[in-house]
This record gives C-alpha cells, sequence and structure tokens, in this order.
C-alpha cells in the first residue's frame, strides 16, 4: 500500500487490494467503500440462496470489511469516522 499521492485532479490514494491497484480520490472514499461493501455483500447473498457452505459466507463478508479497513488505514481513518 503506498501513501496518497497528489496530482492535478486532487489527492488520490492508491491501494492494492487482491492483486488490483485501486485509485480513488479522497472526496469519494465514503462511495468506495459503500461500493466495496456492496459488491462484497451482493456476492454473499447470491451464494446464501445457492445454499453454499456458511464458512464460505462468514468470509467473503469478513474479507468486504477487511477491504474496508484497508481503504481507511490508507487515510489514517477509522471506520467509524467514515
Amino acid at each position: 500500500m503506498s501513501l496518497p499521492t497528489s496530482n492535478e485532479s486532487g489527492s488520490v490514494i492508491r491501494l492494492a487490494l487482491q492483486g488490483r491497484v485501486v485509485r480513488v480520490r479522497l472526496s469519494e472514499l465514503r462511495l468506495v467503500r459503500l461500493e466495496l461493501v456492496n459488491e462484497n455483500f451482493r456476492a454473499c447473498e447470491k451464494e446464501e440462496d445457492e445454499e453454499e457452505e456458511e464458512g464460505s459466507i462468514q468470509d467473503k463478508k469478513q474479507s468486504a470489511r477487511s477491504m474496508m479497513i484497508i481503504v481507511a488505514a490508507a487515510v489514517g481513518r477509522s471506520l467509524v469516522e467514515l
């Protein structure tokens, strides 16, 4: 995970999440957090409908929370502050 950087369009953070680099404007951090959560929980709900093992569903929910923590840590904020 790299430190926040700046460019002409404003502050940007770069994060490595599961092998992907995600560029996020600090002003859009809340939106990105919600998108990460929604994407992961939608996947969990779909698996619940398909009666997948409970362990893998809980793993995905924990993964969503872990990604939120990584995003929050990148700008030095707690999840409560987001």
